[in-house]
């Protein structure tokens, strides 16, 4: 699903700058023929012109910006979540169990399927702080592999065979 939106927030991207500007360059010109030939171009019919191209002109304009904020929006998102799957790591080789199940916990929560994998380690092979759980580990692999991550298999292949 995810990727299925970012491909069409890029073809929105791509498509939505040409349409614009053409339907812009419409708009003017509709208007100068109006100007430069009023016998034929009566200023009605050349202001409804005008007046529907400027309109499309708009639309693709806002679906432009709709599309360039999102998927800034969703980059930064990621990185966010991959700077709290490094600090989780950071307090995991500290030594520190708790701190790295709480940055962990906060990004797979935000949707990183990476953190998922991670948490399903953490809970499989315990670290300080942390009691292995071998149904929080089957969650995490689970709910990281539904979410494109299929590393998450090697991690515990007899399970997922037996859940198929």
């Amino acid at each position: 699903m995810r990727k299925r939106k970012n491909i069409l927030l890029w073809l929105g991207l791509i498509i939505s700058i040409p349409v614009a500007t053409y339907a812009g360059v419409r708009a003017i010109f509709y208007a100068w023929l109006s100007a430069a030939n009023p016998e034929s171009w009566s200023p009605e019919r050349a202001g409804l012109y005008s007046g529907s191209a400027f309109a499309l002109a708009i639309v693709f304009f806002i679906l432009f910006i709709y599309c360039l904020v999102t998927l800034i929006k969703d980059s930064n998102k990621k990185y966010r979540n991959e700077e709290n799957v490094k600090k989780a790591q950071k307090a995991l080789i500290s030594g520190n169990g708790k701190e790295a199940e709480k940055f962990f916990l906060k990004a797979a929560n935000a949707g990183s399927a990476h953190a998922a994998h991670e948490l399903g380690v953490l809970y499989m092979t315990g670290a300080p702080d942390v009691i292995p759980n071998k149904i929080e580990s089957q969650k995490w692999f689970t709910m990281s592999l539904q979410a494109g991550f299929e590393a998450s298999i090697a991690s515990d292949p007899e399970w997922f065979k037996s859940q198929q």
